[in-house]
């Protein structure tokens, strides 16, 4: 039986792919999924109240999102991102959010300003609640604007493509971290270079803001590493 407090359960008539996709994508970021962990296709339809045909749209999606791997006759997992995969990702993700932020402080509209500022208003109010999982959705949402803003739309197509990457690699690594002050702090320094047109500064702010963000990647990998060693130095041949 579906609990009515599922985080996966869709109330109402909304347009059920597209929620479908929201909430798997949502639960794989924050953690609630874990990786390597296998969808059980029937599983999901109960506590998700839908068809397989939008579950496994949703699933495609994510595929190609590169959230998941998709195997025939063995199912779908979530992804298990190497360490040198995490490292080459988010030496691009610097690149990227530095030109993102370099040009948005040339190019944002007011209207472009202000729904920042509404990001970094409900981010602010996420964090004084201790809400680390809705802090990490108005990280993303941050950058989102950014990358709109820039007006370049294969910067933000790029940005896309990392952002789900990221995503998958920081989930509830970042959600368990100390990172969620620091990030509102480092959000609200971005918000004032865009502000003031300062490209220079807007482009080091971001470079820096997503050095930090590996630091706290890294850090977990080397942790899992050393558990994992310590596991297996423990196990009787």
């Amino acid at each position: 039986m579906v609990q009515q407090d599922d985080l996966l359960k869709i109330d109402g008539a909304r347009r059920v792919f597209d929620e479908v996709y929201r909430r798997l994508r949502s639960a794989i970021v924050t953690g609630h999924f874990s990786p390597g962990q296998r969808f059980v296709e029937r599983s999901l339809s109960a506590r998700l109240s839908v068809s397989r045909t939008p579950l496994r749209e949703a699933l495609q999606r994510l595929e190609q999102e590169g959230l998941i791997v998709c195997y025939p006759h063995r199912g779908c997992f979530v992804r298990s991102p190497s360490f040198d995969e995490a490292r080459q990702a988010y030496e691009m993700r610097r690149v990227a959010e530095g030109m993102s932020g370099e040009l948005a402080a040339r190019r944002a509209t007011e209207a472009d300003l202000e729904g920042i500022r509404q990001v970094l208003e409900q981010s602010r109010a996420a964090l004084k609640a201790n809400d680390r999982e809705a802090m990490l959705v108005h990280n993303n949402q941050f950058h989102e604007f950014q990358a709109r803003a820039a007006r370049n739309v294969f910067l933000e197509n790029q940005l896309r493509i990392l952002s789900a990457y990221v995503d998958l690699l920081r989930g509830r690594r970042w959600v368990a971290s100390d990172r969620a002050p620091l990030t509102q702090t480092e959000h609200e320094a971005i918000l004032d270079a865009l502000e003031k047109r300062d490209g220079r500064l807007a482009r080091r702010l971001n470079e820096t803001h997503v050095d930090h963000a590996w630091r706290v990647v890294e850090a977990a990998f080397n942790r899992e590493i050393r558990t994992k060693a310590r596991l297996a130095s423990e196990t009787p041949a």
